[in-house]
């Protein structure tokens, strides 16, 4: 339970295992796991409440408890018994989420559910978000998801005698629908192209294959030991400790990315809130949305915001667009140059770029509006005026 806690970062779908961010995703994992822990210890009640409130912040997410549950009450006599103070409470936040839907307001762009994306849009959407397309993975990702499905159910098979008629449904089924999610959305986005498949990102769903896979290696390890099996157990052992290993090479690498706070700080106090900012050098970084958000600032583009292409398809071209104006190849003079032919008021450079400008062989360095210890800040207005020729020395 310690090492899960840790976390650790799953390849192909780039997602973390417990999100560091509050997005609804990360939010609606903890009262699944945890109303599938009340199911294990036979309270439906307080599991269909936790359960329910997992449906009200990621419906997605939710999905795979109440297919578990459904599932066994459809084909458990004993389970429907006690899975039947369950059932109510479902349809209470079924009706609950689709009132809230209703009375939702500012949806920009109303998108077809049966829809299916056009090749332009499918090449932008390849481009930013390549992990929703399986197809894209590389097939040792794929790999790896299917041999922790079957030593899984390998550690299941070892444990079978200590669990209980709803672990066992569990730790069987659960990881099954996380793994499906890999043909069924190569199938129904790689290959038939249909766009909810974007939006609801089913990928994300085999954090149900490595939760109860891991689960069931812990418990297969304790279990060898209480037997006396020490080659067993360490075997089982090993492999808890080898995922763990797994998310230090990955989610616990440290991050080069600098700290916004100073930069926001200025931004929030000293410039106007229409401003509009640009970091031509950040590349895919993510350091540009948290200076948005910091400072409650525009960008002209980033990374980041650019997945929202998956929820408004109007916005793909556009951003392109945007990126490939500003972001797109190795920063250049002449890049800077196209920038300054923008709306966009403020430039944010490493703090390690100068730019100079060349007026009658005379150069001269142009200061920067703000400097801190990683950023340096030029207002774009000042750079248009500026006569002669701009330089921009590369660090």
């Amino acid at each position: 339970a310690a090492l899960i806690n840790l976390g650790t970062f799953l390849p192909g779908p780039n997602i973390w295992l417990f999100e560091p961010e509050p997005v609804p995703r990360g939010l609606a994992l903890g009262p699944a796991l945890l109303g599938l822990g009340f199911i294990a210890q036979g309270k439906p009640l307080v599991a269909g409440l936790a359960g329910g409130y997992a449906l009200l912040l990621d419906p997605v997410l939710a999905a795979p408890f109440w297919l578990v549950l459904a599932f066994a009450f459809a084909f458990d006599r004993k389970m429907r018994v006690l899975l039947r103070p369950a059932a109510p409470v479902l349809l209470v936040f079924a009706l609950l989420l689709a009132n809230l839907a209703q009375l939702q307001q500012g949806i920009p762009e109303s998108q077809p559910f049966f829809g299916k994306i056009s090749q332009t849009l499918a090449s932008i959407e390849q481009f930013r978000t390549p992990e929703l397309w399986v197809t894209l993975w590389p097939a040792k990702f794929t790999y790896l998801y299917l041999a922790l499905l079957i030593s899984g159910i390998w550690a299941v098979t070892r444990i079978w005698p200590a669990l209980n008629r709803q672990l066992r449904w569990i730790l069987l089924l659960l990881p099954l629908i996380g793994f499906l999610t890999v043909p069924a959305s190569a199938l129904l986005l790689d290959h038939y192209r249909w766009s909810a498949i974007l939006r609801f990102a089913p990928m994300e769903l085999l954090v149900y294959t490595v939760v109860p896979v891991w689960l069931a290696w812990g418990i297969a390890a304790a279990r060898a030991f209480e037997r006396n099996l020490p080659r067993e157990a360490a075997a089982w052992f090993a492999l808890t400790i080898s995922l763990f290993l797994f998310a230090i090479g990955h989610s616990y690498r440290k991050s080069a990315e600098p700290d916004t706070s100073k930069l926001a700080r200025w931004a929030e106090t000293k410039t106007w809130g229409s401003s509009m900012f640009a970091f031509p050098d950040a590349g895919r970084a993510s350091y540009p949305g948290r200076f948005r958000a910091q400072s409650r600032r525009a960008l002209w583009v980033d990374w980041q915001g650019g997945k929202q292409v998956n929820y408004e398809t109007a916005l793909a071209p556009e951003w392109q667009r945007r990126w490939n104006s500003v972001m797109r190849g190795p920063l250049s003079t002449a890049r800077l140059q196209d920038t300054l032919a923008l709306p966009v008021d403020y430039l944010v450079f490493d703090r390690k770029r100068v730019i100079k400008a060349l007026t009658n062989d005379e150069t001269r360095i142009v200061p920067a509006v703000f400097m801190d210890d990683h950023f340096a800040v030029y207002e774009a207005s000042t750079l248009r005026l500026l006569p002669g020729k701009l330089i921009l020395d590369q660090p």
